[in-house]
């Protein structure tokens, strides 16, 4: 993998799925259930908040050099601590693996495979997801650039055919529940979303072309990820409803059902949707490569294929229902991810004052 480069577009690209793909299924669900008819307004609060983490994760990056996030930890820490830091963010990083395996996979299997076994599906997207990571970061990153155009352009189509749709009286009354409850699912959103993003400096900024100007790709990138998330959700609730909303698992791909395209084009929201599978495709891809990256270096794919198994195994075996994983997902998944950030600002903190310190 060291004859891997990449060019900063091309690496930014990949900063936008984390944010998505953990948005639809778990991350709007809990907005919904949390806010009601103010889920939008948690899109706000969270982007607001999640800049901070982005900040930090910005930081990171222009600090690592030519080493990736856990080189750089044993570099500060000792191979002791160093050592336990890389197995936390490991673990943490499984976990958001496990969740979006299960999250990407029940959707799939609710609405189009119903009589088939989600473990099938699971191994299918494994296999898929090992063929991508055994042909490096390069390959992954060049993926991710045909994703993003082919996410763009649905999102535009969706976009264009539900704003006929849209009553704004759903949209009200703002803060029904008060400040509380957009200011907790803001929160919630943030360590769900935006944390996962410090899995990409697993990859060295040794490994881009022009990364000086990489912070500009990625700005543009975090606003873009959190724009569709704030037109999913207006147009989920601006359409359907806040009680529809909650009634129905995926609201976002439900209200795909009421495009027309020119009154004649219709039952487009199955082509339009495969944006989430691609954005999960790729978030998974650099979990796996993440979590290869730790197990072994240079493996091109006896690593990956442990690695996706694991994913397959756990996820397949914690989540037993749609209940127990939505309960995890709300209660569970945003303190393991509050978690992985405490640990990323005690890198920080740490890089800060050796620097400041010059140590």
């Amino acid at each position: 993998m060291k004859k891997d480069k990449l060019s900063s577009f091309q690496f930014a690209c990949l900063l936008g799925s984390p944010i998505f793909s953990l948005f639809s299924g778990v991350g709007s669900h809990n907005l919904i259930h949390i806010a009601g008819v103010d889920a939008w307004i948690c899109v706000i609060v969270s982007f607001l908040i999640g800049l901070f983490p982005f900040t930090l994760f910005l930081y990171l990056f222009y600090a690592s050099d030519e080493k990736n996030i856990l080189e750089m930890n044993l570099d500060l820490f000792g191979n002791v601590f160093g050592n336990f830091l890389n197995i936390l963010i490991n673990i943490f990083l499984f976990f958001v693996g496990m969740v979006q395996l299960f999250n990407i996979s029940n959707f799939v299997i609710s609405q189009f495979l119903a009589e088939t076994p989600i473990l099938w599906f699971m191994i299918l997207f494994g296999i898929l997801i090992i063929y991508n990571v055994s042909f490096g970061i390069e390959n992954m990153s060049r993926v991710a650039v045909i994703f993003v155009g082919v996410i763009i352009f649905m999102t535009i189509i969706s976009t264009a055919g539900l704003l006929p749709t849209v009553d704004t009286s759903n949209l009200k009354p703002y803060l029904e529940n008060g400040i509380g409850a957009p200011l907790r699912g803001g929160i919630l959103l943030t360590l769900t979303n935006v944390t996962p993003i410090f899995m990409l400096l697993i990859i060295p900024r040794k490994r881009i072309s022009d990364n000086k100007n990489a912070w500009k790709y990625f700005t543009f990138f975090y606003f873009l990820a959190f724009l569709f998330a704030f037109l999913a959700i207006v147009l989920s609730i601006g359409s359907l409803g806040i009680y529809l909303c909650q009634v129905y698992q995926y609201p976002e791909y439900t209200v795909l059902k009421k495009i027309s395209l020119f009154n004649f084009i219709e039952r487009i929201e199955n082509f339009i949707y495969i944006k989430w599978i691609l954005n999960s495709f790729i978030t998974l891809s650099l979990v796996v490569y993440h979590l290869s990256s730790f197990i072994k270096k240079d493996s091109r794919k006896v690593v990956p294929i442990s690695s996706t198994i694991l994913l397959i195994l756990g996820s397949h075996y914690l989540f037993r229902n749609n209940t127990l994983f939505y309960t995890i997902g709300l209660n569970v998944f945003p303190y393991l991810s509050l978690g992985l950030f405490i640990v990323y600002v005690i890198i920080g903190v740490n890089v800060f004052l050796r620097k400041k310190l010059k140590i």
